[in-house]
């Protein structure tokens, strides 16, 4: 922190970083410079897959980055702003250059110890054969800055498959800078600091509503997600397990002597406690201080926080079509919904990307408009759509999403390894916090891609989508 500032002011400063943590999104396209060429497209949507959805965040490791975060949230009009983030052992949360990457040069602290206490005689995996609907779940946290510590209580509801809330309180109120997120389908929120904004995505699990009931095992057996020992903790027997990346930045790595999170995963598969060492310091402790399974979901629970950004303003539409049509020639769909699923949403998903017809290799794309003796440089864009369908049951879901590869997803399934699909084509399939990714480029239409995702382990979810098949072209 620097020095000559007031002890209020520290604290407000540091809130401030606190709050802009939650405003990076899944697959968010907004608050950047408009796309260039599609190859800084994918590099983009890479980075911030990664950083998407730190919801609870390791405070200590982004004192910087949080800042631009926040004035990237909040200017997206602004077409010239943009983070550079720096992809290191924190899992790319920390900027170049920042006093959060220099404060990693100073003396480790070393975590604490749990709080969950160990089962004696337990063996093997605790399985999670109790998922919920809908619960409360409230944490206390204690995050380290370079030997500084500072702590919140963050109170989570969620209703699956898609809504949740969080809402983070500081007990200093002089700080002034609680935190509130909304999730609702295809919608996600913000209230940070008195200012609101939204996004409007791709219908995907609620905000940090980890699905381990559909992945664990698989995130086991790839080696991102290491077996420890049982614990128990406010009566509630859990699961300790050791990953290389914290839960919340959605990124997935085995972990390392030096770059670990211990997390313990219980019968329904909520962490109820998380410790988090980055380069060797402790950063962030969460333990579960309640849990309702049953908690009370009023009529506003889930409304959004913000309208989102209109496709004008550089953000982007999902807009009901009728389901008993094909919306192109050539559409990957299910002759049947899969077996207890039902169709819930057909949609138009579009946004708004950099023309490939103006020029697909250099970074910079110019188009100056003048008017009087001033002028604006500015991108040429042209707006693209894709489809959704959404499909449901009970509190799992199953989403085709699929269009044109100029706005294909980077999701971690990218870097998953191909196989063939006689049906299907070239088919990429990883587990991830949410359950599984299945990143497919069908032989035909041409320059199409179809993504699968859902609350399924891999191997489910792959036996479904090789199910679809295609309307005539």
């Amino acid at each position: 922190m620097t020095s000559g500032k007031s002890k209020r002011e520290r604290r407000i400063a540091e809130a401030k970083k606190r709050a802009a943590l939650y405003s990076v999104t899944p697959k968010s396209r907004y608050g950047q410079t408009p796309v260039r060429s599609q190859a800084w497209a994918n590099a983009q949507r890479r980075r911030e897959r990664r950083n998407i959805l730190k919801v609870v965040g390791v405070f200590s490791v982004v004192v910087v980055v949080l800042v631009v975060v926040i004035a990237i949230q909040h200017n997206r009009d602004d077409k010239s702003a943009v983070a550079t983030i720096d992809t290191s052992a924190d899992g790319g949360t920390t900027p170049s250059g920042s006093d959060a990457a220099t404060a990693s040069t100073a003396a480790p602290v070393p975590p604490p110890a749990l709080t969950a206490q160990v089962v004696d005689g337990a063996t093997g995996a605790l399985a999670i054969t109790k998922p919920l609907g809908t619960y409360e779940i409230r944490y206390d946290s204690t995050y380290n800055n370079a030997g500084t510590t500072s702590t919140s209580t963050n109170d989570y509801l969620v209703q699956r498959p898609f809504d949740s809330s969080l809402s983070i309180k500081a007990p200093n109120p002089e700080a002034n800078q609680d935190f509130d997120a909304v999730s609702a389908i295809g919608i996600k929120s913000y209230l940070s600091g008195g200012q609101t904004s939204a996004q409007t995505d791709v219908p995907a699990a609620g905000l940090a509503d980890f699905r381990f009931d559909a992945s664990i095992t698989d995130l086991v057996a790839d080696g991102s997600y290491v077996l420890k020992e049982r614990r128990t903790l406010i009566g509630r027997e859990c699961q300790m397990y050791r990953t290389g990346q914290s839960p919340e930045t959605y990124s997935m790595a085995p972990p390392t002597a030096t770059n670990y999170t211990d997390v313990c995963i219980d019968g329904s598969g909520l962490i109820l406690e998380e410790i988090v060492v980055v380069d060797g310091s402790f950063q962030q402790h969460m333990v579960a201080t309640s849990v309702n399974e049953s908690p009370t979901i009023t009529a506003d629970a889930f409304k959004p926080l913000a309208d989102p950004p209109l496709l004008s303003a550089s953000g982007s539409t999902l807009a009901p079509l009728d389901a008993t049509k094909v919306p192109v020639p050539g559409y990957w769909q299910f002759a049947t919904p899969p077996l207890g699923y039902t169709l819930q949403n057909r949609y138009t998903y579009a946004q708004n990307i950099a023309d490939p017809a103006a020029d697909t290799t250099s970074t910079s794309v110019p188009a100056t408009v003048a008017a009087a003796d001033t002028s604006t440089t500015v991108a040429k864009t042209i707006t693209v759509a894709s489809y959704v369908d959404v499909y449901v049951n009970g509190q799992n879901y199953i989403v085709v999403h699929q269009g044109p590869t100029s706005v294909i997803p980077a999701d971690d399934a990218t870097t998953a390894t191909a196989v063939t699909s006689p049906t299907l084509g070239s088919v990429r399939a990883k587990p991830d916090l949410n359950g599984t990714t299945m990143l497919i480029t069908p032989a035909s239409p041409a320059s199409w891609f179809v993504e699968v995702t859902g609350t399924l382990p891999k191997d489910a979810l792959g036996t479904i989508a090789n199910t679809l098949m295609q309307s005539p072209q």
